[in-house]
């Protein structure tokens, strides 16, 4: 039978949407879900999708490959959403660039691509919308909202289009601080802008470190070491540590591209009439073991289904309640998360762990569409670092990406005048 567990959970589903759409919105200049029945989002840029290396949303200004959004809504039937693009500075804010200024057409879009799902059990609504073209570079946030009413967000995502007016060189190596050396990861860079009239590069320059696509341990307002006007390059490599990250670990995974048989990292499934449940093999910490090597998406997500055949696994997939368990001896000081792109690494009240005295382990359920998913436990504590469950080890894959933004002297926001991506230890 289904458990009590997974029938809490979609009583509390349905609460949450109906009183959420009685609230006002507030929006957030970051990936959010203003809605529980918008579920699996996704913005990759076309060229790179699919494929066992998921892109990360960034494409050049001249791309011909556009952006692409997806997203579900669990529903029975189609609803009249709208799309809007903001230009936003190097932290996220709202530019003073006008919307003439980036778009060459009203900055209003219907979002008129959409198919209902066949055949599954738990029925939605599967959109898609190609992202228009800009004119200027930048950060930008996509915002989706009901019946051209801006007060009713469903969802936002930030993109990025970038320019080719700074080259960047890129290093990821060992630490400079030597008691850091085996659990952190260094990027060092420099930057080259002859192609820009710079007048004051210290101030007129700001730069972003990104790992593994998530913004919440983005390293910002890194100080270059160097600065040759003659050269006409910027170079940025410390020995403090300021352009470190935890190395972290290979991310944890799940095979969930099938219900009827146990997939990779899949203990049992239980299918009934409305639901489908998968139970993961329970998980141990992996504090003080060893590194193991093994290929995986960096935190993020596929979306497949084997069930059906190829091609149909945006409108064919099931949405399973995924149970998730890591044994515990004993409660750690703080709280404790499943984290990944799927939730955008946000620390929520769907994706937070309960502990099981008596079973001396961490639960939690979470509602997912069929595909491939990593995953990781974080840690919300005032004494222990935020991996401490999943251990650091400088031989971990990971990719990292820097951000060179620059502000033209009276200008009204910031472009993206280069970007360098990189894959660390890369072993494929």
């Amino acid at each position: 039978m289904r458990t009590i567990l997974s029938i809490a959970s979609s009583i509390l589903f349905i609460f949450s949407a109906l009183s959420l759409s009685a609230q006002e919105k507030t929006l957030v200049y970051d990936n959010a879900t203003y809605e529980d029945y918008i579920r699996t989002v996704q913005l990759y840029p076309v060229f790179g999708y699919p494929q066992d290396e998921v892109q990360p949303a960034a494409i050049s200004l001249n791309s011909n490959a556009p952006l692409v959004l997806e997203f579900d809504d669990i529903a029975e039937d189609y609803e009249y959403y709208y799309a809007k693009l903001i230009h936003c500075n190097a932290d996220w804010t709202k530019s003073d660039f006008y919307d003439i200024d980036y778009l060459s057409v009203y900055n209003e879009f219907a979002i008129t691509e959409y198919e209902y799902s066949f055949q599954t059990r738990v029925p939605y609504v599967h959109y898609t919308f190609q992202v228009p073209r800009v004119k200027i570079s930048g950060n930008y946030l996509l915002l989706v909202y009901r019946d051209q009413d801006l007060k009713d967000i469903i969802l936002s995502r930030r993109f990025m289009v970038y320019e080719t007016a700074a080259s960047i060189s890129m290093e990821v190596g060992l630490s400079d601080a030597v008691i850091q050396r085996w659990n952190t990861q260094q990027v060092a860079f420099q930057l080259n802008y002859n192609q820009l009239e710079v007048i004051n590069p210290l101030e007129q320059f700001k730069v972003v470190l990104r790992k593994n696509q998530n913004w919440n341990t983005a390293i910002r307002d890194l100080q270059p070491t160097m600065v040759s006007e003659t050269l006409r390059e910027i170079e940025y490599r410390h020995f403090n540590a300021e352009n470190n990250f935890s190395a972290g670990n290979e991310y944890r995974f799940f095979d969930l591209r099938t219900v009827n048989f146990n997939g990779q990292g899949v203990e049992s499934t239980e299918i009934g009439k409305d639901y489908v449940l998968a139970y993961l093999r329970p998980d141990k910490p992996r504090t003080g073991l060893g590194y193991v090597q093994y290929n995986e998406l960096n935190g993020d997500f596929l979306i497949n289904n084997l069930d059906r055949g190829a091609g149909v696994g945006d409108t064919e997939s099931e949405y399973v309640f995924v149970h998730f368990a890591l044994e515990a001896n004993n409660p750690y000081p703080g709280e404790v998360y499943v984290q990944g792109d799927f939730n955008s690494n946000r620390l929520e009240p769907l994706n937070k762990m309960i502990y099981d005295e008596g079973k001396k382990v961490y639960r939690a359920e979470i509602e997912l569409k069929q595909g491939v998913y990593n995953y990781q436990y974080y840690l919300k504590s005032e004494t222990l670092p935020p991996l401490h469950i999943e251990g650091n080890h400088n031989q971990t894959e990971n990719a990292f990406e820097i951000f060179a933004y620059f502000r033209d002297l009276g200008a009204r926001g910031d472009r993206l005048i280069g970007y360098q991506y990189l894959q660390h230890n890369n072993r494929r």
